[in-house]
């Protein structure tokens, strides 16, 4: 048989001229006949991912910016790599981010890809999958899961303290990075291990066990690069003897018949969960502790981080800090601060949430896939199992920004920036048309003050995103509104019955009834214009913002019908009386929101400490007009917050708005903190994350409109 020599530079060649032609073909393929090809965008985008990849490495990170010049330049949906596409779309924001009773949706992983984390949640693409796996961690994330953690998180901090005050005079640098990766590491360790356990974590290790924070290299890299990374290699050996232990616990509760309560650590409480028995694996739960670790170090060590080098930087805010802190910690460690205690803390709770602000973590996008059905955008068929993102859930376009040293806060913005609607004549045309309208219809109008002012009128700066094209009829609605709520101050309301007061009843009763018949009182007729202009516009929305109008009209008309003795049993009636419901209407119809029915509950309560501001706002600045609004109609006491504080603690006038104030700063505080975490939890819809976000803007905008208003404050 005749021997075969093998040629070098033939087969080196060969192998050449196949590559060439492959990759010509692949750029053929992907030009004319993928089901991407139709798709506008930059060619050499959809022909290789190395256009990405220049942008990312070579240019550190800018494709996303490159990726914002093609939208300009190529329309709201472009392809951005062979495989996916992006939407400049907020209002189709809703399709890509989507509930599962909306369908099912699947995470695209290849971010992820190559760190060793295969079979944890955050890689599980499958949609029902990703499910069941994540759904068991979330009770120990929740408000009421970090709080039930709080004497583990005080004794971890008192073991930094401790290893702190060790090297105290030992002229040895501690490196905080370090320092507080142990501490967030040992905190992880905890949630996910027995507590009772003695084995050393991390803040043990002499020098803070400065390896732990690569805990998202591949366990065979780490250990070949990194030989001081044994720590954290420990970890995953410890992890899996405590997954063991876990499992064999719930397996003999199960023969001896008994449902065991040992929920202590996170891996207990999954072996007790109704998982699959596959899911429950020690080397998939492993996993999820690694990256656990990971997830809850890094970025928390640098949060803390972060916000300890600017306090240690600044003697300032040092010492303003320690003076706050002198009370609350007064007795440490004997007596632990609730979060409840630590929350009521302004300027602790300013540097967490400025901390939280600046601190951020990577930045990447969230392509999602829908593998059962293609999704239509306009005139474009996305396929199934098409990766797609699209941009955050409040994008400002009709609105810029006003420099923070042209107007005053009083301190209570809490940082947040004042925007105004770009448009400066559809809310004078609105408001002055509902004037008008009034005057002709009700009764006329003199000396009335509402939401026009200069600088700064009512709606521009409470809903600064306001579509424009509804930025007049909404202008007409909060006209109406300061209208009516002028009417309402008039009136004895101690003595209301049904049917007594013709203004309110007609304002309760059939707010959809808009057609308006020649008996119709002069009121309701004035409504059933402003719901058949809405309607014009946006038939849904307006039927649900005039529910809401219905809703508060019939609440708001009960609520100063009593005083109240305590700030706690006002509050609740003032956030109804401001207009929460009224608001909620205006907010989703001018912005053209739409909050999924099973979000409603949770949206109205996650916005009520935002209204709980809003609401003190108004009394603060609009006491003095209704003081002496009472004081000229002979009433006996004042349906506001200074005068519940001034019964409640007897103390002065003063004194009671300085209380008010101090109140506003702690809500908006909380409030700011909550639209932080909403943001982010991609979990919820779109529409409910922007809501949450422009409440924050009306805060702002709200507070700026009354310290100038003509409402608020005479002419000097």
């Amino acid at each position: 048989m005749e021997s075969i020599s093998f040629n070098f530079p033939v087969t080196l060649a060969a192998t050449g001229v196949l590559l060439i032609v492959y990759s010509i073909s692949l750029v053929i393929y992907r030009l004319y006949f993928s089901p991407l090809a139709k798709f506008p965008g930059s060619k050499l985008a959809a022909a290789t991912s190395w256009y990405e990849f220049y942008y990312d490495y070579w240019q550190n990170g800018k494709y996303i910016f490159e990726i914002e010049r093609m939208h300009k330049k190529y329309g709201p949906i472009i392809r951005v790599n062979p495989d996916e596409l992006s939407i400049h779309d907020h209002d189709f924001y809703n399709e890509i981010y989507v509930t599962e009773s909306k369908r099912r949706t699947n995470n695209y992983d290849i971010f992820c890809k190559g760190i060793d984390f295969d079979g944890s949640h955050l890689l599980t693409t499958d949609h029902n999958l990703h499910r069941k796996r994540r759904k068991p961690l979330e009770p120990f994330f929740s408000r009421m899961g970090i709080t039930r953690l709080q004497p583990m998180l005080a004794d971890v901090a008192l073991k930094l303290e401790s290893r702190f005050r060790e090297l105290e005079g030992k002229n040895k640098v501690i490196r905080l990075d370090h320092a507080f990766s142990a501490f967030s590491a040992d905190i992880i360790r905890r949630i996910c291990l027995d507590t009772e356990e003695s084995e050393d974590g991390f803040l043990d290790d002499p020098d803070f066990a400065p390896d732990c924070i690569v805990s998202y290299i591949p366990e065979s890299v780490l250990l070949w690069a990194f030989p001081r990374g044994q720590m954290f290699n420990r970890f995953k050996m410890v992890a899996k003897r405590h997954i063991n232990r876990a499992i064999k616990d719930k397996l003999e509760s199960d023969r001896k018949g008994v449902k065991t309560d040992k929920h202590g650590s996170l891996f207990h409480h999954i072996a007790n969960s109704d998982m699959p028995e596959s899911e429950r694996s020690p080397e998939r739960l492993a996993k999820e502790a690694q990256l656990l670790l990971g997830g809850g170090t890094a970025n928390t060590a640098r949060t803390i981080g972060f916000a300890s080098y600017y306090i240690l930087a600044n003697p300032e805010i040092r010492a303003r800090l320690q003076e706050e802190l002198k009370d609350t910690m007064a007795d440490w460690p004997q007596h632990i601060p609730t979060w409840a205690e630590l929350e009521r803390l302004p300027f602790l709770q300013a540097i967490i949430k400025e901390s939280l602000r600046l601190s951020y973590g990577v930045m990447h996008r969230l392509p999602r896939v829908s593998p059962d059905v293609p999704i239509q955008y306009k005139d474009y068929t996305i396929p199934v199992g098409t990766q797609a993102c699209s941009p955050s859930s409040m994008e400002y376009q009709y609105s810029e920004e006003i420099d923070p040293a042209v107007y005053e806060t009083h301190g209570l913005a809490h940082g947040i920036s004042l925007r105004i609607h770009k448009d400066p004549h559809k809310e004078i045309n609105g408001a002055l048309r509902a004037q008008k309208d009034w005057s002709q219809h009700v009764r006329p109008v003199v000396g009335f003050k509402g939401g026009l002012g200069d600088p700064y009128s009512f709606i521009r700066v409470t809903v600064p995103e306001c579509l424009p094209e509804r930025l007049e009829i909404i202008s007409y609605a909060n006209e109406f509104a300061f209208l009516y709520d002028d009417e309402m101050e008039k009136l004895d309301l101690k003595r209301y019955t049904e049917g007594s007061y013709g203004m309110l009843d007609a304002f309760g009763d059939g707010a959809l009834n808009h057609k308006v018949e020649s008996n119709t009182c002069r009121e309701k007729k004035l409504q059933a214009q402003i719901l058949l202009e809405m309607m014009a516009i946006d038939p849904k929305r307006a039927v649900t913002s005039m529910k809401a109008w219905s809703k508060f009209v019939q609440l708001a008309s009960r609520t100063r019908s009593q005083p109240f003795d305590t700030l706690e049993e006002y509050l609740p009636r003032r956030i109804i009386d401001a207009g929460e419901l009224i608001w909620f209407g205006t907010l989703t119809f001018a912005m053209a929101l739409t909050i999924p029915e099973e979000e409603l509950d949770l949206c109205m309560e996650l916005a009520r400490p935002g209204y709980a501001a809003i609401s003190l706002t108004n009394d603060l600045y609009s006491w003095k007009k209704e003081r002496e609004a009472a004081e000229r109609d002979g009433l006996d006491y004042v349906f506001n917050a200074i005068w519940v504080i001034m019964r409640e603690r007897s103390i002065s006038e003063e004194e009671a708005m300085a209380v008010c104030a101090d109140e506003i700063k702690r809500y908006i505080a909380e409030y700011c903190h909550i639209v932080e975490e909403t943001k982010n939890n991609l979990g919820l819809s779109r529409d409910l994350r922007a809501y949450i976000e422009a409440v924050r803007q009306s805060h702002i905008g709200n507070l700026v409109w009354s310290i100038y208003c003509p409402r608020y404050h005479d002419a000097s």
